[in-house]
C-alpha cells in the first residue's frame, strides 16, 4: 500500500521533479528519506534498487555529473508559487535560452534562368524544383489550378499507401488556385 501522506509517501509525493532513480537522487531522496548531503554514488545505487533499473558504471559516472544541476532546477521549480487554477503550459519551445534565429535574407529572389519548357508528363511536372514552377505559372504555360490537380490526384492515388495525410482539403485547395 501507498502511502500518500506528503512526505511519508514515494518521491512524487514530495514534490520531486526529475523522473526516475536520477529522478529521486536529484531531490536528495534515499532509503532513509530526504537528506542535505549532496547524491553520491551509494544514492544512485540505491535508487536503482527501488526503481528497478539497472545502470552501467558509466551511466552512473555521467548522472553523478549532472545531479548537482537536477537539484538545483528541482528547486526553483518547487520554488514558484503555481495555484491548481493556473492552465498547464500550451506551448512547447525546445530552443536552448538565448538562441536567436538567423535574420530574415529580405526578399525571395526568384531565378529568372528560362526552365525550358512545360513537360508533358504531370509526373514530371510534379517533380520539378519550385523554381521552374514559379516561372511556367508566371509565363502563363502552367495554371495554379492544374498544378493544384496535379498534386490533388497524386494525393488520391498515393494517400492509401502513405498514410500520410492528417485531412485533405481539395476544395480549399482548388478555391485557393482560383484565387
Amino acid at each position: 500500500m501507498i502511502d500518500a501522506t506528503p512526505g511519508q509517501g514515494p518521491a512524487r509525493d514530495r514534490g520531486v521533479g526529475a523522473p526516475g532513480a536520477a529522478g529521486a537522487v536529484a531531490a536528495g531522496v534515499t532509503a532513509e528519506g530526504p537528506t542535505d548531503a549532496g547524491p553520491g554514488l551509494r544514492d544512485i545505487v540505491g535508487a536503482e534498487r527501488v526503481m528497478g533499473v539497472a545502470y552501467t558504471p558509466e551511466e552512473r559516472a555521467q548522472m553523478l555529473g549532472t545531479l548537482e544541476g537536477q537539484i538545483a532546477q528541482a528547486r526553483a521549480r518547487r520554488a514558484l508559487a503555481m495555484p491548481n487554477d493556473l492552465p498547464m503550459a500550451t506551448r512547447f519551445d525546445p530552443r536552448l535560452p538565448g538562441f536567436r534565429p538567423p535574420a530574415a535574407p529580405g526578399r525571395v529572389a526568384w531565378s529568372q534562368a528560362d526552365p525550358g519548357p512545360l513537360p508533358a508528363s504531370d509526373t514530371d511536372i510534379a517533380f520539378a524544383p519550385v523554381a521552374h514552377l514559379a516561372r511556367w505559372i508566371a509565363s502563363g504555360q502552367l495554371s495554379s489550378r492544374r498544378l493544384t490537380e496535379i498534386y490533388l490526384a497524386r494525393i488520391d492515388r498515393l494517400a492509401p499507401q502513405l498514410c500520410c495525410f492528417a485531412t485533405v482539403t481539395p476544395d480549399l485547395a482548388r478555391a485557393e488556385a482560383e484565387a
